[in-house]
């Protein structure tokens, strides 16, 4: 570790003197470990992308992201394909990639244990879209992704939270529209198909469908896809078949207390392609990666082999 980028987003966390006083800190147990650092602010929203690609050019083989999941997300989407070692540093409200790193939640000694870790080359999901927002409504997009990429539940999820703007609750804010979608959502179904190990297309349909990449989530739903692992090249899909409520607590409930009950019609299995399509053109579907709301179906869900360099720990499960 020579060379540091040190990106941060000033919107992250509650007190934004406190922040910059972490940042001026980090920065100098980096530069204390002997690495010549750059101190960049995130700009706007989606500004990461960009500042990323312009610095890396210039010697800098390290990136470190304090920030949240979405800012981490986006700077995710400069760095490939590229040689740069991804650290990150937790800030955000989520912190679900920190989570399953083992990372402490406090900064500094977050980035005491990066110090000691490795870059190691790991796959990187690709989520395909179709944006929906107005003026851009029916194009085609794509996103890179670390964690998870959903359609159905999970990304109305995302979408109604960031609707009704989650602002100081945090994470109270996910599990309080978790419960509403739970209570009174309904979920449209979908067709799902995905990569068998034959390399053969097994089609479905279901309400709910996440492609997840890390074991840990962190907080409640800690443990939502077990056998996921970043490690792997390739995704724990997640598929839910039926809107039957009693289902969805009944796999809730085994996450939260953290063990592998069987849902009865969920399926789960490790592929490395899915497909995403309405069965009804008039219903509104949504897709969402990294925590982060993207757009609609139709969706194309890829996991692409050896794309990042991620600071994971020495011994972390291969």
């Amino acid at each position: 570790m020579r060379k540091v980028f040190l990106l941060h987003n000033p919107t992250s966390g509650r007190k934004s003197q406190r922040m910059r006083e972490v940042i001026v800190a980090v920065a100098g147990t980096l530069r204390a470990a002997g690495a010549e650092v750059t101190v960049e602010a995130t700009r706007h929203l989606g500004s990461a992308a960009a500042q990323v690609r312009e610095l890396i050019p210039h010697g800098f083989d390290s990136v470190f992201v304090a920030g949240g999941d979405g800012t981490i997300n986006d700077a995710l989407q400069g760095m490939i394909p590229g040689e740069a070692a991804l650290g990150v540093i937790p800030m955000g409200t989520g912190n679900v990639l920190a989570h399953d790193l083992g990372l402490p939640m406090n900064p500094l000694k977050a980035v005491e244990c990066l110090l000691k870790w490795k870059p190691r080359r790991i796959a990187v999901g690709r989520m395909e879209f179709t944006r929906t927002q107005l003026g851009a409504s029916g194009e085609t997009d794509s996103r890179w992704f670390l964690s998870v990429a959903g359609v159905g539940g999970s990304a109305a999820l995302m979408y109604d939270t960031l609707s009704t703007h989650k602002g100081g609750l945090g994470m109270a804010a996910y599990y309080l529209h978790m419960l509403k979608l739970a209570a009174f959502h309904d979920f449209p179904s979908f067709k799902v198909e995905y990569l068998d190990q034959h390399g053969n297309f097994v089609q479905r349909t279901a309400v709910e469908a996440d492609a997840v990449r890390v074991g840990n989530f962190g907080g409640l739903m800690r443990r939502w896809a077990w056998g996921a692992n970043l490690a792997r090249h390739d995704a724990q899909l997640v598929i839910f078949p039926s809107s039957n409520r009693l289902h969805f607590v009944h796999y809730t409930l085994a996450r939260i207390l953290d063990t592998q009950w069987k849902t009865p019609g969920v399926e789960m299995v490790h592929t490395t392609q899915v497909r995403c399509t309405p069965i009804d053109s008039d219903t509104r579907l949504h897709a969402a990666a990294d925590g982060e709301h993207l757009g609609g179906l139709p969706v194309k869900i890829e996991i692409v082999p050896n794309m990042l360099n991620l600071l994971m720990p020495v011994d972390a499960e291969s």
